[in-house]
């Protein structure tokens, strides 16, 4: 398992025991290693058609680091002769036949966890208390957290255009993909139910479903970028007036500084007595703006 969202399925194979077995009447139980795997119920496993010990399920445990896991299982030596003839002998044939009737069905199923993982990023980011207007976050990780998420976007945005009537035609999407139907028919209201058919549903209803949900959230994001820089723009003019302000009154006391400096200089000289005889005398005498008569 690979994690962070990338769909994965494991083969296991048995040799005296049927994994994912059906349930039984008479209430005998089951080897308990299968409880220990997780195999010892057909509740939500598939079985191929043209093979019918074959059996895929997901997710097999209920928890979030599997939820875009899939298990594919089988019991050796249960194949027709004839079926394998033609993949080669013993285990590798089996193997060999068994990649060719799963490939297409995989490479349809791991489109829906892949979208289902980018649905559940899209609800995080509706979700996340850092993309509220009214939550105070540092800029830089807000954008940071917009940045990350439109490059996810223009993906899914090309992706789904093209998915979308790929889905709907089931001539094109059944192509090379084996039909499995439900081990327990009596879960489901259709009993001619498959997996490539729902996989066709779900895939569609999905695709289009975000490609909605895309467009929202981009906009809203958008709006809520634009509302991050414009409340920046005023954070950073109010701070340069206030450094503005700071700076005339640094520009004040220099001057003041060098003029007491200048004048420490000139004490003791002739200068500097003229000055003092001049200003004793301003200071100490009112001169009259006019001359009197």
């Amino acid at each position: 398992m690979l994690g962070e969202d990338i769909p994965t399925c494991e083969f296991v194979s048995t040799r005296q025991t049927e994994p994912f077995p059906a349930r039984q009447k008479d209430g005998k139980r089951r080897p308990a290693f299968l409880s220990v795997l997780d195999m010892d119920h057909d509740i939500d496993t598939w079985r191929c058609n043209g093979a019918t010990n074959l059996r895929f399920t997901w997710p097999p445990l209920r928890r979030d680091n599997e939820l875009y896991h899939a298990v594919l299982a089988m019991q050796e030596n249960t194949f027709d002769k004839d079926t394998l003839r033609g993949w080669g002998e013993g285990r590798d044939g089996e193997i060999h036949y068994v990649d060719h009737m799963i490939k297409g069905l995989l490479s349809r199923w791991a489109l829906w966890p892949m979208l289902t993982g980018y649905g559940r990023h899209l609800n995080a980011i509706r979700d996340s208390a850092t993309l509220r207007s009214r939550s105070r976050h540092d800029a830089f990780k807000v954008l940071a957290a917009l940045e990350d998420h439109v490059s996810y976007s223009i993906d899914i945005a090309a992706v789904t255009a093209d998915l979308i009537p790929f889905a709907r035609e089931p001539a094109l999407f059944d192509h090379e993909a084996q039909s499995f139907e439900a081990a327990r028919v009596d879960l489901y209201k259709n009993p001619n139910f498959t997996l490539i058919e729902g996989l066709r549903n779900w895939i569609s209803k999905r695709a289009e479903w975000l490609q909605k949900t895309d467009l929202s959230v981009r906009d809203h994001l958008t709006q809520y970028g634009s509302l991050v820089g414009a409340k920046e723009n005023v954070r950073v003019q109010r701070k340069l007036q206030n450094l503005t302000i700071v700076i005339v009154i640094l520009t004040m006391v220099i001057v003041v500084l060098t003029l007491l400096t200048f004048w420490a200089a000139l004490a003791g000289t002739e200068v500097a007595a003229t000055i003092n005889e001049f200003l004793n005398g301003v200071f100490s005498h009112s001169y009259p703006l006019l001359p009197a008569k």
